[in-house]
């Protein structure tokens, strides 16, 4: 079984690269060819869109974005810029849930452990086919406990 994304994860992110990328734009456009001409607040201004840009695709994109392929035995995840990591269900500790709260709404999220450590996270709020993944997951693993998130 493979992981779907959900769109409604990634509603922040695509606004803000969209606004983003309509600053540069409008900056590139107006750009001054004379770098004495520049104010401090101009380059302070370049500078925060430059951190967010990064910020957005390297932590939040990055670690959101995760594929999870799980086939017999083995669990497979990779994320946006091909970090691939292989493992056998034999290796892990088990599983924990938590409760995430966004504005959006609260989700459930499922933390895989390895070596007392997270080491695969899957969220109802980016994957698709959540509920499905954590049936099989949670035949193959060992509930650590957490909290569940009440369907009513």
């Amino acid at each position: 079984m493979k992981s779907k994304f959900t769109l409604k994860g990634f509603i922040f992110p695509i606004i803000a690269i969209s606004l983003i990328a309509g600053s540069l734009l409008i900056i590139n456009n107006n750009f001054p060819i004379n770098f004495q001409q520049l104010r401090w607040v101009d380059s302070f201004i370049v500078l925060l869109i430059i951190l967010t840009l990064v910020w957005l695709i390297v932590f939040e994109i990055n670690k959101k974005m995760i594929v999870i392929k799980i086939k017999d035995n083995t669990i497979t995840k990779q994320s946006l810029f091909n970090e691939l990591s292989k493992a056998n269900f034999e290796e892990f500790e088990g599983y924990t849930t938590a409760i995430e709260s966004t504005r959006i709404g609260s989700f459930e999220e499922l933390s895989i452990l390895k070596n007392g450590k997270k080491t695969i996270t899957i969220s109802e709020k980016y994957h698709l086919n959540y509920h499905e993944l954590k049936k099989i997951i949670n035949k193959k693993l060992k509930y650590l406990g957490g909290a569940q998130k009440t369907y009513h």
